[in-house]
């Protein structure tokens, strides 16, 4: 039976090769007598069609590629795209067929055949307005019916480079999978992703959204084969690490996920916790504010901590040295012996801050940068607002466009406003704030409440610390207000020197032992340490934004703090008791158990310690990082 088959379809095949002939017989020019090039194509794909009922699918392909060549007599080129794919379909069905029973054609020529017919039909959609996204069909048809070889791959990055899918995409990563060839995968996936946010940033419509959280999730699931080192991983590969490695039990995270891909996540996030805490080798922190007062204490416990720093600031709080230097990083270097890299950056210059981004790969931000003169904020709110709540947002931008989204806020005691009760805990009202300095604050924690609960990826400490005294203890570094002062230390430590006659109190009829102001006084290098404390629980855990208070937890008044002062220092502070001020707050001292439970932090040293290293500082550098003016300027004081 099957022989009598086989010389069927044999006779079948010389039918139609006859019928073949006898058309194209008909293409060859006469004398005086032009070929019906139409009539023939027409006969051409009657012929195809009689081919594909008889199941002799290479000969209907060779029928269909004489009627596209026809059209392309004829310059219809729709025409001719139609039928050379119709053609390349029949080969490959019949390199298919052939396969299927193991007669594969001989040098693959139905595969050759069908590679030709779909190259020149994309050429000739080339040519054509608004067939870009055929042209990348055809060459995702092709390229699945070549398999995960060098010319499925080919055809593939072909169809992308015309018009970018997610069927060229998933099926090369998968051809790359195949191969085991995962890093090509991943760079695949990390081109497509770009693309993709390109087009839901423009607003073009689309399951975009859809598509880009595949492409993320087959992402960290490539990084958990590949497990690149931390040197090798690009911030934005960091970025979907962070954004995926938190999918808590029940929940999608707000990522709009399927069942399936929660599920598989789930099943997965130990791993990609373990992986994510291997990249997480924390080498650059980045601080702004870095010149002034407690941002240089906190480098100093930064590099002794074996942190790399890169540092900035615009002098708005601290002295500049020479061609935009800084005073007192020299001397942090001085105490350090390490190198800390530093720019003259204004936060409000966005531009320049993302260059200095671009040129550093940075794990964690420590943000101290803020003007925070209580009486000058009330004179010039505009002034504060703009300079710390804009900078702020420019900060937190350009953090999210390089990845980076570990940070330390420094902020302040002045949000709680006139407490309820005391001590003050985390979890005291905020809002009700009688100056503009403490608004900023109070404004910039509550968009950091708003992004961490938007934007899962964000991990965020906000300290709250409340009245910073003291220096270092080599008298290298210390406060040196650049500005009429507004702390009360420094205004103790020049009276004492006598460059100021007698200090101001203000109010002395309190509700307090003495009838003076009480505040919580800490220490800047306790503070220092709080600030690495914080940064280290970032680096354990996803916190997405947690807040604590720095302090000692024991109020001290204005009066104790100067008699303290005085005989640790052996100096007499003379002052004067004077109206109490509107809005100025009776009593504040902080709860500190909260930070000291979940970051292991507490306070080292009191009040007289405090005392003795701000009057070392003092004496050593009586005008602070400068010398009296001489000729109208001001001269550095690099004395050590």
């Amino acid at each position: 039976m099957s022989h009598i088959n086989q010389g069927q379809r044999c006779g079948e095949a010389a039918d139609i090769l006859t019928k073949y002939q006898i058309i194209s017989n008909k293409l060859k020019k006469r004398f005086l007598r032009k070929p019906n090039v139409t009539e023939a194509s027409d006969q051409f794909c009657t012929l195809a069609i009689e081919c594909e009922q008889k199941e002799l699918w290479q000969y209907a392909g060779l029928c269909y590629l004489a009627a596209a060549r026809c059209h392309g007599t004829l310059k219809n080129t729709s025409s001719e795209i139609n039928l050379l794919m119709k053609a390349g379909r029949q080969f490959l069905t019949a390199e298919k067929k052939n396969n299927d029973i193991g007669c594969p054609s001989p040098g693959q020529e139905n595969m050759l055949a069908a590679v030709s017919c779909f190259g020149h039909s994309s050429l000739r959609c080339s040519n054509q307005m608004g067939f870009n996204t055929l042209s990348a069909g055809l060459a995702i048809e092709l390229a699945i019916s070549l398999g995960a070889n060098s010319a499925g791959i080919q055809q593939l990055r072909k169809s992308i480079d015309t018009f970018p899918t997610l069927k060229a995409i998933s099926t090369l990563t998968s051809y790359y999978i195949e191969q085991g060839d995962y890093i090509a995968a991943l760079n695949v996936l990390n081109e497509f992703v770009e693309f993709v946010k390109a087009y839901i940033n423009i607003g073009v419509r689309g399951n975009y959204n859809v598509i880009l959280r595949r492409c993320e999730i087959t992402r960290v699931l490539l990084l958990l084969i590949l497990q690149p080192s931390p040197k090798r991983l690009a911030p934005s590969l960091v970025q979907v690490l962070e954004k995926y490695a938190w999918v808590e039990e029940g929940t999608n995270n707000g990522l709009d996920m399927s069942e399936d891909e929660l599920l598989l996540l789930q099943s997965l996030d130990g791993e990609v916790r373990v992986y994510k805490a291997m990249t997480d080798n924390w080498r650059t922190i980045f601080v702004t504010g870095g010149a002034g007062y407690i941002g240089s204490h906190c480098i100093v416990e930064l590099l002794e901590r074996g942190y790399d720093v890169v540092a900035i600031d615009n002098f708005a709080n601290s002295v500049v040295e020479g061609e935009g230097d800084s005073a007192a990083l020299k001397r942090v270097e001085q105490i350090t012996g390490k190198k800390v890299t530093f720019y003259n950056c204004d936060l409000i210059d966005k531009d320049s801050l993302e260059e200095v981004f671009n040129k550093h790969k940075i794990d964690c931000v420590i943000h101290f940068a803020a003007i925070k003169a209580v009486g000058e904020s009330m004179q010039v709110p505009l002034h504060y607002y703009k300079n710390n709540i804009i900078g702020a947002i420019n900060l937190l931008e350009v953090m999210k466009a390089a990845g980076c989204f570990q940070l330390v806020f420094s902020s302040s005691c002045t949000v709680y406003g006139e407490p309820n009760e005391l001590p003050i805990t985390e979890e005291h009202p905020t809002g009700n704030i009688t100056n503009v300095y403490g608004r900023t604050k109070y404004f910039i924690e509550e968009m950091l409440k708003d992004i961490s609960r938007a934007e899962k990826s964000w991990n965020i400490i906000s300290l709250r610390y409340f009245n910073p005294v003291g220096a270092h203890p080599s008298g290298l570094i210390g406060e040196d207000p650049t500005k009429p002062f507004t702390n009360l230390m420094p205004f103790i430590a020049q009276v004492a020197l006598r460059h100021k006659p007698e200090l101001t109190i203000f109010g002395g009829d309190y509700p307090t032992k003495d009838g003076t102001g009480i505040r919580d006084y800490i220490h800047v290098m306790d503070l220092a340490s709080g600030h690495v404390a914080a940064l280290n629980a970032l680096h354990k855990q996803h916190v997405r934004l947690k807040i604590y208070n720095l302090g000692t937890g024991k109020g001290v008044s204005v009066l104790e703090l100067i008699k303290t002062f005085e005989k640790v220092t052996g100096t007499t502070v003379p002052y004067v008791i004077k109206d109490k001020r509107e809005g100025d707050i009776v009593s504040m001292f902080a709860n500190t158990d909260l930070a000291e439970k979940e970051l292991g932090w507490k306070t080292k040293h009191n009040v007289e310690r405090m005392c003795e290293d701000f009057w070392r500082w003092q004496k050593k550098n009586p005008h602070g990082y400068r010398v009296p003016i001489k000729n109208g300027i001001h001269h550095v004081n690099n004395t050590t």
